[in-house]
């Protein structure tokens, strides 16, 4: 009986033990998969996030920065010409309050049209000028374009810059002249301004920078 009695006690411990090793196995075993789960959620956020912000914030902007700089480069490059003076600077803001006073939708009158043909042959510097019905002409197509579209403040100072370039081009070289003019094209044209009035006005600027190669004087 004694013998029994050890032998079940032995048996009992030894399921005690056998239980022990199999509850520590499968708490080992456990640990692992939640710690790679919880791992595996964190890349996920990770990686996902700094891919949708540099898509996003990168890719638009430079566009507008290269769209913004390309009418102004042309105009700037061209140094053969002549600054304003200061009384300059005054004939072209007269200009730019003369232009203004065409409004969007009104009709110009002979006298607008005047007084723009006065502005224009007075921004043009030194001896040699345009003649007086090229400046005409210049006049009344650009307040007809202006009449029929409401440009901006910077469209039109644009156009003054291109205008006095063309008005001062007795001595530029004729690449320069001709980058001034495409600009002038291309204000005019952003602007909404009729192509067949586009055309007119730059065969009136290229009418006045070939009088102004024209009449030149010759280096002797």
């Amino acid at each position: 009986m004694k013998i029994l009695k050890v032998e079940k006690a032995l048996i009992l411990v030894f399921l005690v033990l056998v239980l022990m090793n199999l509850t520590t196995n499968i708490a080992i075993a456990r640990k692992p998969l939640r710690s790679n789960t919880g791992s595996k959620q964190i890349n996920t956020t990770n990686t996902r996030t700094p891919v949708n912000n540099t898509n996003t914030t990168n890719t638009h902007a430079p566009a507008n920065n290269v769209n913004i700089n390309t009418t102004t480069t042309n105009v700037s490059a061209n140094n053969s010409i002549p600054k304003p003076s200061n009384a300059q600077r005054q004939n072209i803001a007269k200009l730019k309050t003369d232009l203004d006073s065409i409004k969007s939708g009104s009709n110009v009158t002979p006298a607008q049209k005047q007084q723009l043909a006065q502005d224009f042959m007075k921004l043009a510097q030194g001896s040699t000028k345009p003649s007086q019905g090229s400046v005409d002409k210049l006049a009344s197509d650009l307040s007809d374009a202006i009449s029929d579209k409401n440009l901006t403040a910077m469209e039109k100072k644009k156009l003054i810059d291109d205008v006095y370039a063309v008005l001062n081009s007795a001595n530029v070289p004729p690449q320069e002249i001709q980058a001034v003019i495409d600009d002038a094209r291309v204000v005019l044209e952003a602007s909404g301004v009729d192509q067949n009035d586009v055309q007119l006005i730059i065969n009136d600027l290229i009418a006045i920078a070939n009088e102004f190669k024209n009449n030149v004087p010759s280096k002797q």
